[in-house]
Protein backbone atom coordinates (compact mmCIF):
# COMPACT_ATOMS: atom_id res chain seq x y z
CA UNK A 1 0.00 0.00 0.00
CA UNK A 2 2.95 2.44 0.20
CA UNK A 3 3.40 3.20 -3.50
CA UNK A 4 -0.18 4.43 -3.26
CA UNK A 5 1.32 7.37 -0.95
CA UNK A 6 4.86 6.72 -2.56
CA UNK A 7 5.98 6.13 -5.67
CA UNK A 8 6.14 3.01 -6.57
CA UNK A 9 9.11 1.37 -6.81
CA UNK A 10 9.79 0.94 -10.33
CA UNK A 11 10.01 4.86 -10.23
CA UNK A 12 10.82 5.64 -6.56
CA UNK A 13 14.49 6.12 -7.49
CA UNK A 14 13.56 8.51 -10.37
CA UNK A 15 11.51 10.74 -7.83
CA UNK A 16 14.17 10.35 -5.28
CA UNK A 17 17.13 10.99 -7.67
CA UNK A 18 15.40 14.75 -8.75
CA UNK A 19 16.32 15.83 -4.72
CA UNK A 20 13.19 18.02 -4.92
CA UNK A 21 11.31 18.91 -1.63
CA UNK A 22 7.83 20.11 -3.75
CA UNK A 23 5.56 18.01 -6.24
CA UNK A 24 5.98 22.04 -7.86
CA UNK A 25 9.87 21.61 -7.74
CA UNK A 26 9.76 18.25 -9.54
CA UNK A 27 7.19 18.96 -12.35
CA UNK A 28 9.29 22.59 -12.84
CA UNK A 29 12.43 20.15 -12.88
CA UNK A 30 11.41 17.67 -14.89
CA UNK A 31 9.44 19.34 -17.80
CA UNK A 32 8.34 23.08 -16.83
CA UNK A 33 5.44 23.25 -19.53
CA UNK A 34 4.09 20.11 -17.58
CA UNK A 35 2.47 22.40 -14.73
CA UNK A 36 1.49 25.13 -16.98
CA UNK A 37 -0.64 22.23 -19.07
CA UNK A 38 -2.14 20.88 -16.09
CA UNK A 39 -3.53 24.18 -14.48
CA UNK A 40 -4.98 24.42 -18.99
CA UNK A 41 -6.86 21.61 -18.73
CA UNK A 42 -8.49 21.85 -14.80
CA UNK A 43 -9.43 25.54 -15.94
CA UNK A 44 -10.82 23.78 -19.25
CA UNK A 45 -12.56 21.42 -16.87
CA UNK A 46 -14.35 23.98 -15.29
CA UNK A 47 -15.48 25.76 -18.00
CA UNK A 48 -17.16 22.55 -19.46
CA UNK A 49 -18.89 22.19 -15.70
CA UNK A 50 -19.82 25.39 -16.26
CA UNK A 51 -21.29 25.41 -19.24
CA UNK A 52 -22.84 21.78 -17.98
CA UNK A 53 -24.66 23.72 -15.08
CA UNK A 54 -25.80 26.83 -17.44
CA UNK A 55 -27.44 23.80 -19.53
CA UNK A 56 -29.21 21.80 -16.91
CA UNK A 57 -30.76 25.26 -15.71
CA UNK A 58 -31.81 25.56 -19.11
CA UNK A 59 -29.41 27.93 -20.98
CA UNK A 60 -28.36 27.27 -24.67
CA UNK A 61 -25.58 27.69 -26.79
CA UNK A 62 -22.37 28.96 -26.27
CA UNK A 63 -20.77 30.19 -22.84
CA UNK A 64 -21.32 33.66 -24.25
CA UNK A 65 -24.73 32.97 -25.28
CA UNK A 66 -25.55 31.29 -21.55
CA UNK A 67 -24.20 34.44 -20.36
CA UNK A 68 -26.60 36.73 -21.91
CA UNK A 69 -29.65 33.87 -20.69
CA UNK A 70 -28.06 34.52 -17.01
CA UNK A 71 -28.17 38.34 -17.41
CA UNK A 72 -32.06 37.96 -18.64
CA UNK A 73 -32.84 35.90 -15.53
CA UNK A 74 -31.00 37.47 -12.32
CA UNK A 75 -29.47 40.43 -11.46
CA UNK A 76 -25.62 40.15 -11.98
CA UNK A 77 -23.49 42.36 -9.61
CA UNK A 78 -21.21 44.68 -12.19
CA UNK A 79 -17.78 42.86 -10.73
CA UNK A 80 -19.09 39.56 -11.08
CA UNK A 81 -19.95 40.63 -14.53
CA UNK A 82 -16.89 42.10 -15.48
CA UNK A 83 -15.02 39.09 -14.10
CA UNK A 84 -17.18 36.50 -16.05
CA UNK A 85 -16.72 37.74 -19.37
CA UNK A 86 -12.71 37.96 -18.26
CA UNK A 87 -12.97 34.04 -17.73
CA UNK A 88 -15.36 33.22 -20.33
CA UNK A 89 -13.14 35.78 -23.24
CA UNK A 90 -9.87 33.10 -21.78
CA UNK A 91 -11.92 30.41 -22.27
CA UNK A 92 -12.62 31.65 -26.18
CA UNK A 93 -8.66 32.53 -26.57
CA UNK A 94 -7.76 28.99 -25.19
CA UNK A 95 -10.70 27.30 -27.20
CA UNK A 96 -9.44 29.45 -30.59
CA UNK A 97 -6.34 30.78 -29.98
CA UNK A 98 -4.18 28.01 -28.61
CA UNK A 99 -4.33 29.98 -25.15
CA UNK A 100 -2.64 32.47 -26.47
CA UNK A 101 -3.78 36.59 -26.12
CA UNK A 102 -5.88 37.39 -28.97
CA UNK A 103 -7.13 41.16 -30.05
CA UNK A 104 -11.21 40.27 -28.87
CA UNK A 105 -9.64 39.86 -25.22
CA UNK A 106 -7.50 43.29 -25.60
CA UNK A 107 -10.57 45.21 -26.82
CA UNK A 108 -13.79 43.85 -25.99
CA UNK A 109 -17.09 44.75 -27.39
CA UNK A 110 -20.62 44.08 -27.15
CA UNK A 111 -21.31 41.42 -24.19
CA UNK A 112 -17.62 41.17 -23.27
CA UNK A 113 -17.20 45.11 -22.69
CA UNK A 114 -16.87 44.86 -18.81
CA UNK A 115 -13.77 42.77 -19.40
CA UNK A 116 -11.72 45.77 -19.10
CA UNK A 117 -12.81 46.09 -15.26
CA UNK A 118 -12.22 42.55 -14.01
CA UNK A 119 -10.82 42.13 -10.80
CA UNK A 120 -8.61 40.13 -11.92
CA UNK A 121 -6.28 42.74 -13.04
CA UNK A 122 -6.15 44.98 -10.19
CA UNK A 123 -2.59 45.30 -9.14
CA UNK A 124 -1.51 43.34 -12.64
CA UNK A 125 -0.28 44.08 -15.68
CA UNK A 126 -2.42 43.61 -18.73
CA UNK A 127 -1.02 41.09 -21.66
CA UNK A 128 -0.25 42.00 -24.88
CA UNK A 129 -1.57 39.72 -27.65
CA UNK A 130 -0.08 37.22 -28.83
CA UNK A 131 1.15 36.45 -25.41
CA UNK A 132 0.14 32.75 -23.40
CA UNK A 133 -3.00 33.03 -21.03
CA UNK A 134 -1.53 32.87 -17.55
CA UNK A 135 -3.28 29.73 -15.49
CA UNK A 136 -1.52 29.79 -11.87
CA UNK A 137 -3.36 28.30 -9.37
CA UNK A 138 -4.38 31.64 -7.98
CA UNK A 139 -5.95 32.49 -11.38
CA UNK A 140 -7.67 28.82 -11.47
CA UNK A 141 -9.08 29.51 -7.28
CA UNK A 142 -10.08 33.37 -8.72
CA UNK A 143 -11.67 32.04 -11.72
CA UNK A 144 -13.65 28.93 -10.24
CA UNK A 145 -14.83 31.12 -6.83
CA UNK A 146 -16.56 33.76 -9.77
CA UNK A 147 -17.77 30.75 -11.50
CA UNK A 148 -19.27 29.12 -8.65
CA UNK A 149 -21.17 32.09 -7.75
CA UNK A 150 -22.58 32.46 -10.98
CA UNK A 151 -23.83 29.34 -11.07
CA UNK A 152 -25.73 29.87 -7.26
CA UNK A 153 -27.48 32.50 -9.08
CA UNK A 154 -29.24 29.70 -10.49
CA UNK A 155 -29.60 27.53 -8.05
CA UNK A 156 -29.98 29.25 -4.85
Amino acid sequence: MKHIVWPAPRVRHIVEGIKTKTLGEYLDHVDATFARGIFQAVFALWMSAFDAVLERAGAVGTLGGELKWLVARHTIDPQLMADLCEIIARRNDVAHGNAMVRDEYLRPSGLYEPLLKSSWYVGRAWPSVGMDHEFSIEYLYWALDKVWAAARLEFS
